[in-house]
């Protein structure tokens, strides 16, 4: 697992795998303004939904355990909260 960010806002990101680590990490040097607002989003407030300006969403059926934030049109990022530990 790898770290993105400490808990210094109320949740701290963590990234599974190295593959997601270097997806990110495009993503970031692709669309910093939005990778920049998506990262804050999750660090302050991962299940704020309504007040996401419609940038995130829980998701149905078997994936309905995940929430996601749309990025850009075409790149999502999907994640899960884990309230004990405050990550995602």
């Amino acid at each position: 697992m790898f770290v993105l960010t400490e808990p210094s806002g109320k949740y701290a990101v963590y990234l599974e795998k190295n593959a997601v680590l270097k997806g990110w990490r495009q993503l970031e040097s692709q669309y910093p303004e939005p990778m920049k607002r998506c990262k804050a989003f999750l660090e302050k407030s991962p299940a704020d939904t309504i007040n996401s300006a419609g940038k995130a969403k829980r998701l149905k059926g078997e994936l309905k355990w995940l929430l996601q934030y749309d990025v850009t049109d075409s790149h999502r990022i999907r994640y899960w909260i884990n309230q004990e530990a405050r990550s995602v």
